[in-house]
């Protein structure tokens, strides 16, 4: 099943089903089989059957769904050119994992969790106010971010990132589920999360870039005029790299928990939810990120 998983993080899975041992026991044989087994014909024979038994448990499978045409079976809204996908029904699972990552990180001893939130808001007041002249604005950010990778081979600048990501992962008892690198990527693992595809990223974008320019009062304090246009023209083009204001924007506009972790030294577990406590959380998703270039998602060990 999950090897890696110690007695704590199993018996969530055994909250989650409300104690349920059978349910808790068919989940877990669901998600230790691949997502491919769930197409594959029955087998002959009774012993064949029982290798990997595959109880009847919705969604099939609960990290990922594209495979072939099959995502016309699990999205049939998406029939219509265009149409918003219904997003994966996997509370229990999303729990479950948000309960491994923060008994694992330590962040219930140590506190290790960046309040992406508060801090967010706490720098854009600062900008606002002309309290910290030197503070960069998000454009002055990728600039510079862009003119240093500009200096490096991609390969030097990814490969720390990815092993430490790797080894992150192997020690949560998780492994990345990788995303198509084409500038898409952060919108890419957040359809692949909330859809179960990576081919629903044009979609995000779009309700992520809508939700920027109708509250623009909240996300408009570290630009002047023109480079807010210039930003929220940028960010709604195809291939054009999300950020940390679209990240926020995106756990707002759906109504999600965003969970990253991230290849940075410290404060490697970050979380983006809703700043209006009253909100109810939808969803929660699970992203890893290779600072500063690139986002896939995760899923168990299996």
């Amino acid at each position: 099943m999950f090897p890696s998983w110690d007695k704590d993080s199993l018996e969530d899975v055994l909250a989650a089903t409300n104690g349920n041992s059978e349910k808790a026991i068919d989940m877990l044989l669901q998600w230790s089989c691949d997502a491919d087994d769930a197409q594959a014909p029955a087998p002959a024979s009774a012993e064949a059957s029982s290798a990997c038994p595959r109880p009847v448990v919705d969604p099939v499978s609960p990290w990922h769904g594209e495979a072939g045409d099959e995502s016309a079976q699990l999205f049939p809204s998406a029939a219509a050119a265009g149409a918003v996908p219904e997003p994966l029904d996997r509370g229990a699972y999303d729990k479950i994992i948000a309960r491994r990552l923060d008994r694992k990180s330590g962040t219930r001893q140590l506190a290790g969790v960046l309040k992406v939130a508060a801090i967010w808001h706490h720098r854009a007041h600062l900008h606002q106010a002309g309290k910290h002249p030197n503070l960069p604005s998000p454009t002055a950010q990728e600039i510079d971010m862009k003119a240093e990778l500009a200096k490096l081979s991609r390969e030097e600048s990814i490969v720390a990132g990815k092993e430490l990501l790797r080894e992150r992962c192997l020690f949560l008892g998780m492994k990345q589920h990788e995303m198509e690198d084409d500038g898409n990527c952060q919108f890419r693992a957040l359809s692949q999360e909330l859809y179960g595809s990576q081919r629903h990223h044009d979609i995000v974008r779009a309700q992520v870039v809508s939700y920027l320019q109708k509250n623009e009062a909240e996300y408009k304090a570290f630009f002047d005029d023109a480079e807010w246009a210039h930003y929220l023209e940028t960010i709604g083009q195809l291939k054009t790299w999300g950020d940390e204001l679209s990240l926020r924007a995106a756990a707002e506009a759906f109504a999600i928990k965003v969970h990253v972790i991230t290849s940075t030294e410290e404060n490697w577990l970050l979380e983006y939810a809703p700043a209006d406590s009253s909100v109810i959380v939808a969803r929660e998703v699970f992203l890893t990120y290779v600072a500063p270039i690139h986002y896939n998602t995760i899923e168990p060990l299996r």
